[in-house]
């Protein structure tokens, strides 16, 4: 009988638990604000090349790629980090590809979680072109786990992206607006 080991996933850690449980949250604050889309999450057990499905009508038209930040708040992002979204350039180009072979555009959502705020912007188009960024090799935190790695990293300006934050009433009807 051959024994088959789930993979040491980062994401199977209460860190990682804590990583899913937020990435829930952002994606309710998008079903929220924008309306009859749903976000179908990937099988977190699983290594993937991106998180989940933007679906509309039942149907995908979009991939996403999320992360969640814990650290800072929306203004010390935007202060501090020069508004610049720090992603690994391997981890870009695995759901670019993903985002070519299904056809269908790559969005980042990038959750500031002290702030409910999440920050979503167009990765790459259907054809899996990735937007502009800022590639160089840096040390990093390596995993949600912690520990320091070097290696290649890009930084995607957040400056053109759509901002939605989770409020406890309604948005006005003018404010709701499609990403796409």
């Amino acid at each position: 009988m051959i024994e088959f080991k789930i993979m040491n996933l980062d994401i199977l850690t209460p860190l990682g638990q804590i990583t899913v449980a937020e990435e829930k949250v952002a994606y309710a604050i998008f079903e929220k604000q924008q309306v009859g889309y749903t976000i179908q999450h990937t099988d977190k057990t699983k290594p993937v090349p991106f998180d989940g499905w933007i679906i509309y009508n039942g149907s995908p038209v979009a991939l996403i790629e999320t992360k969640c930040r814990f650290d800072v708040w929306y203004d010390e992002f935007v202060n501090r980090y020069k508004n610049r979204w720090l992603i690994t350039e391997a981890k870009l180009q695995v759901a670019s590809r993903s985002s070519r072979k299904a056809r269908l555009p790559l969005y980042g959502f990038l959750y500031i979680v002290k702030s409910k705020v999440l920050m979503v912007k167009r990765l790459a188009d259907k054809d899996g072109l990735l937007v502009e960024r800022e590639v160089k090799d840096t040390v990093t935190q390596a995993t949600v786990n912690g520990g320091v790695i070097k290696r290649t990293n890009c930084f995607v300006s957040m400056n053109k992206c759509t901002i939605m934050q989770w409020e406890e009433r309604p948005m006005p009807k003018s404010s709701h607006h499609s990403v796409f």
